[in-house]
Formats: structure tokens, C-alpha cells, sequence
């Protein structure tokens, strides 16, 4: 008589080839690995979700009373569209600065190319708290940068560099701005050339090579990479606690504040959800404005 333990092993594997394999998924058969996923999902995506949205309306009494107050108070509806306003530059600020780092790199050959690539990936390869402190050690009011400039005499007093809009536009700028430049590295690295070369035949400029040629090719990695970014900034709050001052308080602050310091929990998951909610919108936008593109692009 089998072992009830050997019964349930042998339910749930079976061996091949001396390898204890599942019964069932890849190999054949109903699947055991498909049920472990999407228990894996349930447990730690859509059951934390549920207890954020119970949370914010108080699963006991089921209450609107936190949105009522997020709704009613003007300093976190100023505070949510101050958060897609930063967001908004920063991503803008991402796909000029990634686009043009990937054009850039296309032109380079070699080592040089090579040493160009580690450095555009930096940001996304050391600490970001470590990136955020040497900025801020650069850009305070007796920083370096100040320093020289006055050392130089460039400039006669120190410039009000940290601690405003442009220290946490710069640094959030530097932390996101790989995640546009490898996309559309990647699309030009794919870019067949014999499609420049008959540009040049036909007598285009570099205007019009870049503008009719290289820039529909990487336009979907633009819109996903410049998406990305601002969907990340969206939760920043290491970067514009550190380097901003009242007029870069970002909604994610709020939210750490509720939680930690006020302990009122329904607001922070209210805010919470708000946040959410802002990240949906914008990767139903995203996608509604990359499917356009390629039905035009198709159509054309």
C-alpha cells in the first residue's frame, strides 16, 4: 500500500527523464502551474488592491467620506494636478533629452559608442538615492556648481539652484530619462539603412531623414518610453522631498504623511487610489494614442 504522501507527489508530478517534473501546464494536461500563477496574482495583486479601495471607503461602514474630503478640500486636488504637472514636464523633458541621446548614439562607432551607451545607462544602474545626494551636493546654494560659477565669474552671488522646480525637474529628468533613450536606441539600431541611403539619393536633407524617416521608426518607443516616465514620476517622493520645497509637494508625500505621520489611513488610501486611477488614465491614453498612430501609419 502506497504512502498517502507518495499519492499526493505522484498527483501533482510525475518523472522524466530523472527530472521531477508538474503534471500537467507545459507538459500536457489540466495545469498546475496556470492555477499557482494566478493564485500567486490573487495574492499579491488583486487582494492588496481590494484592501486599498476597502480601506479607503472603511470596510465596516463603508463610507465615501475620505473621497468626499480629497473632493472637497482644495489643497489636494491643487496638490494631484500639481503632481501631473510635474509628471507632465518631466516626461517631456525625458523624450527630448532620451530621443536626441539615442540619435546621438547612432552616429558613434566603436569604443567611443560603447563608453556614450554606459553612461546614458547610469542613472537606471546606481542607487538612486545615492544620484539624488550628489545632485543635491552639487546644486545647493554653496555647492559645487555654484562655486565654480562664482570662482569663474560668471556670476556674482549663488544662484537659486536646489531646492525649486528646476532641481527636481533636473534630477527626476536624469533618474528617467534611459527608459525613453533604449527604446529608441533599439528601434534605430533596427533602422534598415538602405532606407537612409535612398533618402540621400533622392536628395533629402538631415531634416528630413531625421523627420520622415528616423523619427516614425522610433515614434512608438517615443510614446511607450515618454509614458513610462511620467507614470513613474506620478509616485516620486524621495526626489522632491530632498530637492523641492512647498511648491514641488508631489501627492505621493501626502500619502506617505496620511499613513505614517496622521495614521489616518482612509485618506492615505483614498489619495491612494487617486493616484491609481491617475496611472490608469494615463496607460488608457498612451494606448488609445499608439493605436491611432498605427492605423494612420498603416493607412499611409
Amino acid at each position: 500500500m502506497k504512502n498517502p504522501g507518495e499519492n499526493i507527489l505522484t498527483s501533482l508530478f510525475r518523472v522524466k527523464r530523472g527530472v521531477l517534473l508538474p503534471q500537467g501546464g507545459v507538459y500536457g494536461g489540466p495545469s498546475f502551474p496556470i492555477w499557482a500563477g494566478f493564485l500567486l496574482f490573487v495574492m499579491f495583486y488583486v487582494w492588496p488592491l481590494l484592501t486599498l479601495v476597502g480601506t479607503s471607503v472603511n470596510w465596516t461602514e463603508l463610507s465615501g467620506s475620505s473621497y468626499a474630503k480629497v473632493f472637497g478640500e482644495r489643497v489636494y486636488l491643487s496638490i494631484l494636478a500639481n503632481t501631473a504637472r510635474i509628471s507632465s514636464i518631466v516626461a517631456v523633458s525625458c523624450i527630448l533629452i532620451g530621443f536626441s541621446y539615442a540619435v546621438f548614439l547612432s552616429r558613434l562607432r566603436g569604443t567611443i559608442r560603447q563608453a556614450a551607451f554606459i553612461l546614458g545607462v547610469l542613472p537606471i544602474l546606481v542607487n538612486p538615492l545615492a544620484i539624488i545626494c550628489a545632485w543635491r551636493i552639487v546644486l545647493e546654494r554653496h555647492g559645487i556648481l555654484n562655486s565654480a560659477l562664482i570662482g569663474s565669474g560668471l556670476a556674482s552671488t549663488p544662484l537659486s539652484l536646489c531646492y525649486n522646480l528646476f532641481s527636481v525637474v533636473l534630477v527626476m529628468t536624469y533618474l528617467l530619462f534611459p527608459l525613453v533613450m533604449l527604446p529608441c536606441y533599439g528601434a534605430i539600431s533596427r533602422l534598415d539603412q538602405n532606407l537612409v541611403a535612398a533618402a540621400k539619393n533622392l536628395g533629402a536633407g538631415s531634416l528630413q531623414i531625421f523627420l520622415y524617416v528616423e523619427l516614425p521608426a522610433c515614434l512608438p518607443g517615443v510614446i511607450a518610453g515618454g509614458l513610462l516616465a511620467f507614470v513613474l514620476a506620478l509616485g516620486y517622493f524621495v526626489t522632491p522631498a530632498l530637492l523641492g520645497g512647498r511648491s514641488e509637494t508631489m501627492i505621493s508625500m501626502i500619502i506617505a504623511d496620511r499613513f505614517n505621520v496622521l495614521l489616518d489611513w482612509q485618506l492615505g488610501a483614498a489619495l491612494s487610489v487617486m493616484l491609481l486611477l491617475m496611472v490608469l488614465v494615463s496607460l488608457v491614453t498612451g494606448r488609445i494614442i499608439v493605436r491611432l498612430w498605427e492605423r494612420h501609419h498603416t493607412l499611409g
